[in-house]
């Protein structure tokens, strides 16, 4: 099982910052929502409450304890609204790789099973900030044996992993020679790190498979490939791998994709998923994964990648294409590539989301049929277009190229002047941002667009 620790970027400097201010050690309380799945223990920081000077009850250079009536305030918020909380403080002190003292040790042995009496059911952790790296331990419920943490996060323009304290996992001996001129740019730190990931992609269509396809060739370990759809004759122009006989044989658009990593990099491992985005089973299967990327063409199936992205903070990169034509005069070509993360605007905020919307797809669907309800003019190269632009900002996200991928601006194609520009994403904040934010399980996930 993988564990994690999620901050939003901002949380993480803060925190930081208060937990390094001077050389004695400090403390921090964080409230998180969680996610426990078959493969990952992932905790959300969605506030961090800073311990001042009137919290604290011991302090020195090498000791800190908190006053457990400032403790019983936080615990109190987490246990009424189903949250969990995470224990962090500083080692000053400490370069290199940091370490939880004895006295930690001993400290968490009578505290921890305070904590999940409290907590019921939820997972809780400790944290040690040193000058140059983080090390933490995880409890799962119940749980009396702690879990070294394997990861800690942090999301905003880039996604940040920390440096943790060891142990270290042996470092890979070289790299495939297929990946030589990409590892110019991000170096073997970076391969690696792509070769570690799980990726979603939802919807194998035009976007989808150009987009399994790039990320397939640039390496990466693992995709979760989402789509209920089977080849026909009129999608097999844009479906990149597909093949004449896969439409007398109706395969599945999910098996064309793991086709194609295993024929073209067989260490890329593909899970296919085929079932709707909406279904228990699609979205089981997307909360394993560290992103996901949208390559649908309806807006009811980007309800759900839309939610986990602020609610179980895994970051949504969503495509879209539009070829506007009216009898036979072609007005405009688009395409729109969009990370939504926490901490910035989702598609509900943007207004591309909406009750009204998502509504008027649905009935529309309901009385024409799906394809006829989306049956639009699609071009293999314009896919080809939105999914390389998606690949870019996956890149620059991933590995911080060029500063990462701006919050506030998506990326947004006019074929008709020819050019790629940043789009403001505005400033509105909708209910799902505001109550549902790194909630992860401590909340049911609700898709009131998608009610009837």
């Amino acid at each position: 099982m993988k564990t994690q620790i999620v901050f939003m970027h901002h949380d993480l400097e803060g925190t930081r910052r208060h937990l390094m201010a001077d050389s004695e050690e400090a403390a921090a309380i964080l409230m998180c929502g969680y996610a426990l799945t078959r493969n990952r223990a992932r905790l959300l920081v969605r506030e961090v409450l800073l311990v001042s000077s009137e919290g604290v009850e011991r302090k020195s250079g090498a000791f800190i304890s908190v006053r457990p009536e400032w403790l019983a305030g936080p615990l109190k918020r987490a246990r009424e609204s189903g949250l969990t909380i995470v224990l962090a403080h500083s080692h000053p002190f400490s370069r290199g790789d940091v370490m939880f003292s004895s006295i930690d040790i001993d400290g968490q042995a009578l505290l921890v099973p305070k904590l999940q009496a409290r907590l019921p059911a939820r997972p809780v952790a400790e944290l040690v900030f040193g000058q140059e790296s983080v090390k933490g331990r995880l409890w799962l419920p119940g749980g009396r044996e702690a879990r070294l943490i394997d990861e800690i996060a942090a999301v905003g323009a880039s996604l940040d992993i920390l440096p943790r304290s060891g142990p270290h996992p042996e470092p890979a001996v070289g790299v495939a020679p297929m990946y030589d001129r990409q590892v110019l740019v991000w170096g073997e730190a970076g391969q690696a790190r792509l070769k570690a990931m799980t990726v979603g992609i939802i919807g194998l269509g035009g976007n989808g498979s150009w987009l399994a396809a790039q990320l397939v060739h640039l390496g990466v370990g693992q995709l979760v490939v989402v789509d209920d759809d089977i080849i026909e004759e009129s999608n097999r122009a844009r479906v990149v791998g597909s093949e004449p006989a896969d439409v007398e044989a109706g395969t599945p658009k999910v098996e064309v994709a793991a086709r194609y990593a295993a024929r073209h990099n067989p260490g890329c491992q593909v899970i296919p998923v085929q079932a709707d985005v909406n279904s228990d089973e699609a979205i089981r299967a997307l909360l394993e994964c560290d992103l996901l990327i949208g390559g649908t063409d309806t807006l009811v199936s980007r309800v759900v990648p839309n939610q986990l992205a602020i609610q179980y903070f895994i970051p949504f990169l969503d495509t879209g294409v539009e070829i506007e034509v009216v009898g036979t005069t072609l007005r405009s070509i688009a395409a729109r590539c969009t990370l939504i993360r926490p901490g910035s605007p989702c598609l509900t905020c943007m207004g591309y989301l909406s009750k009204q919307a998502v509504a008027g797809e649905v009935e529309a669907g309901r009385r024409l049929g799906y394809l006829a309800a989306v049956e639009a003019p699609s071009v293999g190269p314009l896919n080809a277009l939105a999914a390389s632009m998606a690949g870019v900002d996956f890149l620059r996200f991933i590995h911080c190229l060029l500063g990462g991928v701006p919050t506030d601006s998506f990326s947004a194609y006019s074929g008709r002047s020819g050019e790629i520009r940043r789009c403001s994403m505005g400033s509105k904040t909708c209910s799902l941002c505001s109550h549902r934010l790194g909630y992860g399980q401590a909340a049911e996930l609700e898709f009131p667009f998608l009610e009837d």
